[in-house]
């Protein structure tokens, strides 16, 4: 697994330990050596309190619009 974001939170990179996991109301969150990715713990503890959390972006539902002119 790429992605997962549901009500109890936010993960990154799925096989194994997560790259990245934020829980459902962004406050605490983990890290650890991820398989996804083949990458170490991305945070200076596996465990951490969220300060700052900045999102690029992230898509529900993708419909595709046609141009019929």
């Amino acid at each position: 697994m790429f992605a997962l974001k549901n009500s109890k939170g936010l993960m990154i990179g799925g096989v194994g330990t997560p790259a990245i996991w934020v829980d459902g109301d962004f406050n605490h969150g983990s890290s650890g050596k991820s398989k996804t990715f083949n990458s170490r713990c991305l945070a200076s503890t596996e465990s951490f309190k969220c300060i700052h959390l900045e999102v690029w972006g992230t898509i529900e539902d993708v419909q595709v619009y046609k141009d019929t002119a």
